[in-house]
């Protein structure tokens, strides 16, 4: 049986089920299972998304929910010019019978480069100093992302010289002592939660180490695990 039609049987077989998203597992490694337990069946054919703006796949990614449902269906890429849109116009429904493609112009640029060199200057000046990579990561006020400045400008120190800043003044991220081990232990049950399973070290690795409220990858393999994320997710009784 291909993945779309697995898919499709166990679209089918919740729906028939009546399932409400209290009857499924919202945290689990089965991803198809977990979308569809942030869905409330309705008249018509109509499935309901009840899970926010996007929906976080197991490699971590955000991804808009009626394109995630369209590509599970098809088993499909889908470029970034087209929109997936509910053809019964219910604006939250994401049943894959609903759904279809429609093409979209090419958006133009959401920042230009000189808001992005405006954010850095107002950045500096309240600061003390330019930001530096992993600061503006961390803050979700900072746009556009540190990939599209760094494909903008070349590199990040291009950037920071650009907007007349000096990339020597960016302030190294300290060495901190505050994490005992029995906080790392509870740091990697908090991620775990929040994401709402299990990730690898590589996930957490792009997910976390830039948060200020959570160690690194490093920290833990490093201070609790012996070198090794899976000591590390034994450790906090989560293998």
């Amino acid at each position: 049986m291909s993945a779309a039609a697995a898919y499709e049987r166990s679209f089918r077989e919740a729906i028939a089920a009546g399932k409400q998203p209290d009857a499924l597992r919202r945290y689990c490694t089965d991803e198809v299972e977990r979308f569809w337990s942030r869905t409330n069946p309705g008249p018509d054919g109509h499935v309901y998304w009840v899970g926010g703006e996007s929906f976080v796949t197991n490699e971590g990614r955000h991804t808009q929910p009626r394109r995630w449902a369209w590509k599970r269906r098809h088993g499909a890429n889908l470029s970034k010019f087209v929109s997936v849109l509910p053809a019964c116009g219910e604006a939250n429904c994401v049943a894959p019978a609903h759904l279809v493609v429609e093409a979209r112009r090419h958006a133009p640029r959401r920042f230009t480069d000189d808001m992005a060199i405006g954010t850095a200057q107002v950045f500096a000046m309240r600061h003390g100093h330019p930001p530096g990579m992993k600061m503006w990561r961390s803050n979700p006020d900072l746009r556009p992302s540190t990939a599209t400045v760094r494909h903008r400008f070349g590199s990040w120190d291009n950037f920071l010289r650009a907007a007349g800043l000096d990339p020597a003044k960016v302030p190294s991220r300290a060495v901190r002592f505050r994490w005992t081990d029995d906080d790392l232990i509870a740091a990697v049950r908090a991620g775990v939660a929040e994401l709402g399973y299990v990730p690898s070290g590589n996930e957490w690795h792009r997910r976390f180490d830039a948060r200020e409220d959570l160690p690194s990858l490093k920290t833990l393999t490093r201070r609790v695990g012996d070198g090794s994320w899976l000591v590390v997710l034994e450790r906090a009784g989560l293998s």
